[in-house]
């Protein structure tokens, strides 16, 4: 069995970790390159609504990261943390040689500067043409000249393969082409983590292996970390790097193969309910006070 099972409190010299290596070290995507995210013993709670519980997990650099797990696991509430956009209760979350839950509002304003952001509906503004939803940032963000502006979005139009969309409005679009400017959009500042929720959600499936195709290229070519939560499993297992499965308070991670090969009855579970087939349902009864 090589899916690694995740389970950790934090370190309580502060220290940031290592990533594990050594005889017995399951061998993994975080193995062969750095970890740039790493979320150690994470606890957040609404009231009596307990979210995480010692979550922990790492995140490749360079590499695509799925998030699965059932729905209400707090997947998209990760990505809110590692955006810096909420706080957990307790735990740290590195990314790269920067601990950031500890960060004022001042300084979470310049780091968030170094993430770009593609969320589930697109959030493009209605109100906007599609030139102005891509070129919003910059001009929020940067002193960029008009001229470089107008450059700088085209060049975001041509990655993400669109032409003479300058002065459509976000509704006169269909769903494959938002997602490609809200992509475009996120990628404008030249992020060095991309943070992806559900980025499949509502398409066809030629429009889905378009956007697939999209990511890849762009990690490609940039170089960028991708993190996505993403309940597309035919396509997690096509584009994935590593894959992160939240189930109760632990995190399962190891690369589409492993999990694949994984034996754990709710990996298979989950994986499985994608193919045609009857599931057990009782594989998720009693899965908190199992773990």
């Amino acid at each position: 069995m090589t899916v690694r099972d995740r389970l950790g409190e934090g370190d309580p010299t502060g220290a940031r970790p290592a990533t594990p290596s050594g005889p017995g070290t399951p061998a993994t995507i975080l193995d062969e390159e750095p970890a740039h995210v790493d979320a150690l013993g994470l606890r957040l709670a609404y009231g009596a609504n307990k979210v995480f519980d010692g979550l922990s997990c790492r995140f490749a650099q360079g590499a695509i990261s799925c998030i699965i797990g059932a729905s209400g696991s707090g997947k998209s509430t990760l990505l809110k943390l590692i955006a810096c956009l909420i706080k957990p209760d307790f735990g740290d979350i590195w990314v790269g040689d920067q601990e950031i839950t500890c960060m004022p509002e001042s300084q979470a304003m310049v780091f968030r500067r170094r993430i770009g952001m593609l969320f589930q509906a697109g959030a493009l503004l209605d109100s906007m043409t599609v030139f102005e939803n891509v070129a919003l940032p910059l001009r929020e963000k940067t002193r960029l000249t008009e001229k470089e502006i107008e450059e700088e979005v085209h060049l975001q139009f041509e990655a993400v393969g669109l032409d003479k969309v300058d002065k459509l409005l976000p509704g006169e679009l269909s769903g494959g082409m938002r997602k490609r400017v809200a992509l475009a959009r996120a990628m404008i500042t030249r992020p060095e983590i991309l943070l992806v929720d559900e980025p499949f959600s509502g398409l066809d499936p030629i429009a889905v292996r378009v956007v697939e195709a999209l990511l890849l290229d762009l990690r490609e070519r940039t170089g960028v970390t991708m993190i996505l939560v993403n309940h597309d499993i035919p396509s997690t297992m096509r584009i994935a790097d590593q894959i992160v499965f939240i189930v109760g308070r632990r995190t399962l991670s190891g690369s589409v193969e492993e999990m694949q090969q994984s034996e754990d009855r709710r990996v298979r579970a989950f994986i499985d309910a994608a193919s045609p087939g009857e599931i057990d349902p009782s594989v998720w009864q009693g899965q908190e006070s199992e773990l």
